[in-house]
């Protein structure tokens, strides 16, 4: 952004002021500190930013692989479905036999019991993983509110630095 490099410009000529008034004078004032610390302060957004940004990129991958798991598990119970059809079929040829696939249903029902559980487990972990997106939510808010609080302390410099030249 134009505002970026222009403040970047600004507090890059802010701090070899700064360095030159240190170099020359031999001490730290507070008129030459403020500079510093922005610079400091600006770098590490810009870190926090960079790794924002890369954490957005991991999660975005996780949820195209989430996304690729449901889209198997999809075609699994289509698979299913067909297999349920021909199922169907041999009921219908196979009538002699219904004590046979009353038995073969008792171990299907425990089965889909056992799914039932797998899927209930599933829906604690994906609570768990909603807690956890809400914590990384705080956590970017908090962020952000660090992020305006120095912009606005920046734009307070910027002021006093002007106050001062005019």
């Amino acid at each position: 952004m134009l505002e970026d490099e222009i403040l970047q410009n600004f507090l890059n000529n802010a701090v070899k002021n700064a360095k030159r008034q240190i170099e020359e004078e031999g001490k730290l004032t507070v008129e030459s500190a403020i500079p510093l610390l922005l610079q400091s302060q600006f770098n590490h957004i810009l870190h926090l930013d960079k790794e924002l940004s890369s954490l957005r990129i991991l999660i975005d991958e996780r949820f195209e692989k989430m996304e690729g798991r449901f889209e198997k598990i999809d075609e699994r119970f289509e698979k299913m479905e067909g297999r349920f059809e021909k199922i169907d079929e041999r009921f219908e040829k196979m009538e002699g036999r219904f004590e046979k696939i009353d038995e073969r249903f008792e171990k299907m029902e425990g089965r889909f019991e056992k799914i039932d559980e797998r899927f209930e487990k599933m829906e604690g972990r994906f609570e768990k993983m909603e807690g956890r997106f809400e914590k990384v939510t705080i956590k970017l808010e908090w962020l952000l509110g660090i992020v305006i609080g120095l912009i606005s302390l920046g734009f307070t410099y910027i002021g006093i630095v002007l106050s001062m030249r005019g």
